[in-house]
């Protein structure tokens, strides 16, 4: 009897496993994704090399905005349900490197409801980057973000 239920019991359960992950497969949105994808590698087009054009790259990342805000309005947030954990981060390095302060103001609260996601690595470095009182990018010009 208990060869018999390990015989039956391990291949229900390999199923049974193999069907969750591809349940949660099935919500991840391909092409929302792929669009991410291209976003980061304008996002780190100029980035990555030696001697960065500001300018080329303050153009991508002024179109990688303008693009992330049409795939929000098409399927919502990039949540990790639906784009992967990579996927939030490739958004997410939007509002990173953003300089856009009312842009900023609309996505960071966005953000900060899907924080429950794993989501504190990145959103420490952009806090700090952004609101230190020392030479935070939001502090130097004078605006708060979240009043």
């Amino acid at each position: 009897p208990r060869i018999m239920f390990k015989v039956l019991f391990v291949p229900f359960l390999a199923l049974l496993i193999n069907a969750q992950v591809n349940a949660q497969d099935s919500k991840i949105n391909q092409e929302y994704v792929e669009s991410l994808k291209q976003i980061d590698k304008n996002d780190q087009k100029e980035r990555k090399k030696r001697n960065i054009d500001w300018e080329i790259q303050s153009q991508l990342d002024s179109l990688n905005r303008v693009e992330l805000d049409a795939l929000y309005e098409k399927y919502g947030f990039p949540s990790q349900d639906l784009v992967t954990r990579k996927g939030v981060n490739y958004a997410f390095m939007v509002l990173h490197h953003s300089v856009d302060c009312e842009w900023n103001k609309k996505w960071t609260p966005r953000f900060l409801k899907h924080a429950d996601q794993n989501m504190e690595t990145i959103f420490s470095f952009y806090f700090h980057r952004n609101f230190n009182e020392k030479d935070g990018l939001i502090c130097k010009i004078g605006i708060h973000l979240l009043s």
